[in-house]
């Protein structure tokens, strides 16, 4: 007879249904990134334009359009923050666990949950980046249709 614990039913299945699904979140939370990144972009480029064809045309209110372009660029820029904050705080984890000789010199902060290495918690800086560039992107969006139907 063994001295060893059984181990509870189903708990290996547990662990691959767990990891599974945390790839498939860690896949949507980076495309979130991408498509947070291009549809700021694609929303600068087109304000962009339409207040260069105003300047062409010398109509006096471009200036307006300085604002909804901020705003997508500032959405645009948010992503790439969070991302830069996230790997400053990784690199200070690495070295914190490079320079620890046990288990015992390790900072607490050093363990995460695989949600909170994914980033999918609110303590995350990409989560909150995701979150302002998404509001810069609505707001940029909604100016700028403001804008076309007044102009």
């Amino acid at each position: 007879m063994s001295d060893e614990p059984a181990e509870p039913f189903g708990a290996e299945t547990l662990r691959e249904m767990r990891a599974a699904r945390l790839e498939i979140a860690k896949s949507s939370y980076s495309q979130i990134f991408d498509k947070l990144w291009i549809t700021n972009g694609a929303g600068a480029a087109a304000v962009f334009t339409r207040a260069g064809d105003m300047l062409k045309d010398s109509h006096s209110n471009s200036h307006l359009y300085l604002w909804p372009l901020g705003f997508f660029i500032l959405g645009a820029l948010l992503p790439v923050v969070g991302n830069a904050i996230a790997l400053f705080i990784e690199t200070a984890n690495i070295y914190d666990m490079e320079s620890a000789n046990s288990l015992l010199d390790l900072k607490i902060d050093g363990a995460k949950r695989p949600t909170a290495q994914a980033g999918l918690t609110l303590r995350d800086p990409r989560t909150w980046c995701a979150f302002f560039s998404t509001a810069a992107l609505v707001i940029g969006g909604i100016w700028g249709f403001y804008l076309l139907t007044e102009i």
